[in-house]
């Protein structure tokens, strides 16, 4: 079975173990270790589950011997790196597909589509903060942002230095001090 598997720029997995390319990983069925590092993804945009697309390195895969679904991701007995996307490649990938993914069910993939700069002007009013959170961190809709109900969201406004005058005087403590901790940034 082919797949995808994103890893940190270092080709480490979350729990520190490094991959290589070409090489095959095998898992113990019924370990913690196969369930997080056998870990993949049958479409690249489901990727972004884990931590988000950006800044990781994206890997097409091979599988062997058992592999064990849960939802989107998938758990092999073996896995094996055979290739590294380009960055280009991913961006590729999401702009042709951009339509799709700002429609999608998974707030993950709304997100990774965010990400990368793509529907920014729809994906301000996502129903999930996590998206528009995104949104705001990419310096996006910053004047509509400010005023969002959710107070992560009103947090990446103040991280980018908008609107601190306001903010300063939000009804969250969190949002306060955030917006606090930026003006004395700048200053």
């Amino acid at each position: 079975m082919k797949g995808y598997k994103a890893l940190n720029m270092e080709m480490k997995a979350v729990n520190g173990v490094r991959y290589e390319t070409y090489k095959w990983y095998s898992m113990e069925k019924n370990s913690a270790l196969f369930r997080r590092e056998a870990c993949f993804c049958k479409k690249i945009e489901f990727l972004s589950y884990y931590d988000g697309i950006r800044n990781k390195r994206i890997f097409e895969i091979e599988t062997c011997g058992r592999v064990i679904v849960y939802g989107a991701r998938y758990a092999a007995e073996k896995i094996k790196l055979v290739r590294e996307f380009t960055v280009e490649e991913i961006n590729d990938y999401l702009r042709q597909n951009q339509e799709e993914f700002i429609e999608s069910r998974n707030w993950y993939v709304r997100k990774a589509t965010v990400e990368q700069g793509y529907g920014l002007d729809v994906l301000i009013r996502d129903r999930s903060s996590i998206v528009r959170k995104a949104v705001a961190e990419q310096g996006y809709g910053l004047d509509i942002l400010i005023h969002d109900e959710n107070r992560e969201v009103r947090i990446a406004v103040a991280e980018q230095g908008y609107g601190l005058d306001i903010l300063i005087y939000d009804e969250d403590d969190c949002v306060r001090y955030a917006a606090q901790e930026m003006m004395h940034h700048t200053k």
